[in-house]
């Protein structure tokens, strides 16, 4: 494929993802941490967001990512959109640069194939969503960039500690990105050979990171007891097929091509090996999830994707000829645009990692006037779907979270809008409950009440004395 033509390709396969995720992010409502995200981008001045995010009520994602939306946010004139427009924007240009990095390895033509390969992953839900992930991908993909074809030199590491700096301060899971450069870089080590300049210049990033996101780090540690991911063989297992939901019928369709079109294979190159080595990164995520954090998601590993997308283009290349390539590239971009068109088409149903919000949001809404009209003053529900309920409801203060004894860094946070037991108790006429949790059933059935189904879809119960 000409290069001209590939470049021009791979523009219209960026814009696509851009038009079809801003689409999808338009139809959908806001879940929990969006709403966060949007909440700190709302507060009055950067001093304020610097205090709430450095407090037990900030959000996850660090300082950086939070500064780049408060500005998308009034760029866009406070649009609600803003939130999701940086996603979508991340992810288009992300696909840009692994084009770059693999059509400087081999051709446009396989450019246009890492594309398809990154676009076919789990980050397309991440390109629609409100949070920091899709940037993280973008920024690790400049690193890989910077690393692959820019020389060791003082300007070149600056640049590459400066990337690892924002994405690190973006998302703290974002420093995984850099155990395939450590590895590569040990695994090359000699005595009294200096480390590369890049990587030298990583550390001071990492660490610089962590200076300026210390206070929030250490509000946030308490979490992690009450980690709903915590790590597992069986989910380090899974986690391979959840970022590549695709993967089994991509690497089908190679082995048969391979079997039939296979071209005399060319010996793997240093920079496609480099690629490889990011599939070290759920195994270091796993690591770090049982000696620190206590939470091993497949998100929190999305730095992998860059890497396998260029590693995968470059091994097609190598093992197939040209005819059976563009077929194989054919078949990539019919999937990856062919699940976005589905999901364009059917965005409003699209669910966070969560569960079922989008549905439980809308039906919440829904039934509000008529638990209203039976005289209920108080609406409860699980701490997610209370978010996002005093956030679309006309009655914010109808909606409160039951938090029992085990649970108190969520009380802590939700404040006035946390019962307890005893505040079900005392105030159980005058109550409705959203679906109710069998916690909670159990809970009240200890202290004398008893729950009647009034509604379905959404099941809404009403509390009377036994």
């Amino acid at each position: 494929m000409r290069a001209m033509g590939s470049r021009v390709a791979a523009v219209i396969l960026a814009l696509f993802f851009l038009a079809s995720n801003l689409y999808i992010g338009s139809k959908r409502l806001l879940w929990f941490d969006e709403i966060n995200t949007l909440e700190i981008a709302q507060l009055p001045d950067v001093a304020t967001l610097w205090q709430v995010q450095n407090s037990f009520r900030g959000d996850s994602p660090p300082i950086t990512y939070h500064l780049i939306v408060r500005l998308i946010y009034h760029l866009t004139g406070k649009a609600e959109i803003a939130v999701r427009l940086l996603s979508a924007l991340a992810m288009s240009a992300a696909l840009l640069v692994v084009f770059d990095c693999t059509r400087r390895l081999s051709d446009g033509a396989y450019g246009l194939l890492g594309m398809c390969v990154l676009a076919s992953s789990f980050l397309d839900h991440y390109g629609y969503e409100g949070r920091p992930y899709a940037l993280v991908v973008l920024f690790t993909s400049i690193a890989l960039w910077m690393w692959l074809y820019t020389k060791d030199t003082v300007p070149a590491a600056v640049a590459f500690g400066v990337t690892v700096f924002l994405a690190v301060t973006v998302q703290f899971t974002a420093v995984l990105g850099l155990v395939p450069f450590g590895v590569w870089e040990l695994w090359h080590w000699r005595p009294w050979k200096r480390l590369s300049s890049k990587l030298l210049a990583s550390v001071v990033a990492v660490l610089c990171a962590v200076g300026v996101c210390a206070p929030q780090m250490k509000h946030s540690s308490g979490w992690s007891a009450f980690s709903w991911c915590p790590p597992s063989l069986h989910a380090l297992i899974l986690v391979f097929s959840e970022i590549f939901p695709m993967g089994l019928v991509v690497l089908t369709a190679f082995v048969i091509l391979v079997c039939f079109a296979r071209t005399v294979a060319a010996p793997m190159g240093d920079s496609e090996r480099l690629c490889w080595l990011f599939l070290t990164i759920p195994f270091a995520g796993f690591v770090l999830a049982e000696a620190v954090t206590n939470a091993f998601y497949n998100r929190y590993l999305i730095t992998v994707l860059p890497g396998v997308a260029v590693a995968f283009a470059c091994l097609v290349s190598r093992y197939l000829a040209k005819p059976a390539s563009m077929a194989f590239l054919l078949l990539l971009v019919c999937l990856a645009a062919g699940r976005q068109v589905s999901q364009t088409r059917h965005a409003e149903i699209i669910e966070p990692p969560t569960g079922k919000m989008q549905l439980h949001t809308r039906e919440a809404m829904a039934a509000e006037a008529g638990i209203v009209a039976d005289g209920k003053k108080t609406v409860i529900t699980d701490f997610v779907l209370s978010k996002a309920a005093r956030y679309y409801s006309k009655r914010p203060d109808l909606y409160v979270m039951y938090g029992p004894d085990d649970a108190p860094p969520f009380c802590k946070y939700f404040g006035s809008a946390c019962w307890n037991l005893d505040s079900v108790k005392e105030h159980a006429k005058d109550l409705a409950v959203l679906y109710p949790s069998d916690k909670f059933l159990t809970d009240i059935a200890q202290v004398g009440l008893e729950a009647t189904v009034k509604r379905t879809n959404p099941t809404v119960v009403y509390l009377s004395p036994r």
